[in-house]
């Protein structure tokens, strides 16, 4: 059954209001980029940490993709 455009807008408001709540603005803004952006914004990310001396050369702990 197909759902109303008012429904439509409620899942997403309450996802943005989720994503805000639990990301912070930025990264929930992040997470509604499309996916090649998103990786995109991701690569700059870690191109800045690394030119202000952030090391990768250990493997991250803790961390899921």
């Amino acid at each position: 059954m197909p759902r109303s455009e008012a429904d439509r807008a409620f899942v997403r408001r309450v996802l943005n209001e989720f994503l805000e709540r639990e990301l912070g603005e930025e990264m929930a803004r992040v997470c509604r980029l499309p996916h090649k952006e998103r990786f995109e914004y991701i690569d700059d990310m870690i191109d800045y940490a690394e030119s202000k001396g952030a090391k990768f050369d250990r493997p991250a702990t803790g961390v899921t993709i």
